[in-house]
């Protein structure tokens, strides 16, 4: 119904907070194995992770993945 938030937008708050504390820290998180500095952060029970490079003056939000999808289907947008 029109009332209701659709179920791939029910998460968008949890990505959104995701994000803004990846942008308050983005050193604190983890590299992740493979090209590039890539970063992943993610809080269980949320099933998707924000994978991301901090740039000297900004932070490049690469994917919001989900854990379920084929890992690295995101890597081609290393490449700019």
């Amino acid at each position: 119904s029109a009332t209701r938030p659709r179920s791939h937008c029910r998460g968008l708050p949890r990505a959104h907070a995701l994000i803004a504390e990846v942008c308050h820290a983005p050193t604190l998180f983890r590299r992740i194995p493979g090209p590039g500095a890539v970063r992943r952060h993610f809080k269980k029970p949320f099933p998707y992770a924000v994978l991301y490079v901090d740039e000297p003056d900004s932070v490049l939000v690469l994917a919001v993945a989900p854990f379920k999808r084929r890992p690295g289907y995101w890597r081609h947008r290393l490449k700019r």
